[in-house]
């Protein structure tokens, strides 16, 4: 009785250290999975359209946002948590749903969607 009692203790003791750890492991970034800066994000843009290589960075703004396959644009607030839609753009490359910088140049009113974990051009405007 002692022994099964104890080794039920045990599994029960050791599923509860696995669920912790999981659960706890969804909310930190792992190596292969961390995000970009927001100056990385404006790199990116600037390489993928050549003729903003010689923008200074007072003339472009970021934002972190949430953009759906269908291409509303969300705002972001307190860790990846979507609040109301601020704009809409084209559809994702992709068609799915994206956390990405927003990089808007104001020059030339466009704005791109960079990943903000592949940094892949997902959606313009």
């Amino acid at each position: 009785m002692n022994k099964t009692f104890l080794s039920i203790i045990v599994g029960i003791v050791v599923m509860l250290l696995v669920f912790v750890g999981i659960k706890d492991s969804l909310t930190r970034p792992t190596l292969n999975r961390i995000p970009i800066s927001n100056y990385t994000a404006v790199d990116i843009v600037k390489k993928f359209d050549d003729s903003l290589y010689n923008m200074p960075l007072s003339k472009i703004q970021t934002n972190y946002v949430f953009v759906k396959g269908d291409g509303s644009v969300y705002n972001v607030v307190d860790n990846n948590k979507i609040d109301k839609m601020i704009s809409l753009t084209q559809h994702t490359i992709s068609t799915g749903n994206h956390f990405a910088w927003e990089v808007i140049i104001f020059p030339k009113n466009i704005t791109y969607y960079v990943d903000h974990i592949t940094g892949q051009v997902i959606s313009s405007k």
